[in-house]
């Protein structure tokens, strides 16, 4: 296969922010004095944010606005987040350095809202580096349907043969898959056998150079 651009998940690949996430669910709950449904947490992995604050909004019942809920999760969410130290994957800037050098493309398709990606980007200069940036404000059709990674593919005008893609959850990776592109699970959230068929799998991007030996792009 010829790799011509990739295209990087947000959430568990680019910045360790599922646990963040969970944090702001449940300080939101807190302020709230509400409870979350059982198994909520687990399954907001991957999940979008319209989904499980829809969830919420069922479960109390209608006692709390929508807008509310979206609007105070993500105010937890990036407090939370400017409070968290290290919160980047390994060695993912170096990735970004080493394809950006390599001339290729690079895009991000994430199940998050672009208000609750750009603040990182922009604190590590690196949302420059980016030709297409696809959130969930972009989409009519979240993970796991292809509709994210399809537009990514567009606005970096190649074929989905020729895109390479990682992504650390199931939603993500069936997307993935589904618009056509070569996938490289990052075990961020989930073990390899959760996520595959994968081409290959890392466990941060230190790990890198596998991927790029594998696939002849050294």
């Amino acid at each position: 296969m010829e790799i011509k651009a990739v295209i990087f998940d947000f959430d568990g690949v680019i910045a360790e922010t599922e646990g963040v996430h969970r944090l702001a669910w449940i300080a939101l709950a807190e302020d709230l004095s509400r409870p979350l449904p059982e198994g909520f947490l687990d399954r907001g992995i991957g999940s979008t944010m319209d989904k499980l604050a829809w969830e919420l909004y069922e479960f109390w019942e209608g006692a709390v606005d929508l807008q509310e809920i979206h609007d105070e999760k993500a105010n937890h969410f990036r407090r939370l987040l400017a409070e968290t130290k290290d919160v980047l994957v390994g060695g993912v800037i170096e990735a970004f350095q080493t394809f950006h050098q390599m001339g290729l493309p690079m895009g991000i398709a994430t199940s998050s809202p672009r208000r609750e990606i750009e603040p990182l980007l922009e604190t590590h200069a690196v949302k420059d580096l980016f030709q297409s940036i696809v959130t969930l404000d972009c989409v009519d059709n979240p993970k796991p349907h292809p509709e994210a990674y399809l537009r990514s593919v567009a606005n970096l005008k190649q074929q989905p043969e020729n895109c390479l893609v990682f992504e650390d959850s199931i939603l993500g990776t069936t997307a993935a898959r589904a618009a056509g592109t070569n996938v490289v699970g990052v075990l961020t959230s989930f073990p390899r056998e959760k996520l595959e068929p994968l081409i290959d799998a890392i466990d941060h991007f230190h790990q890198l150079p596998q991927v790029l030996k594998k696939l002849r792009m050294e």
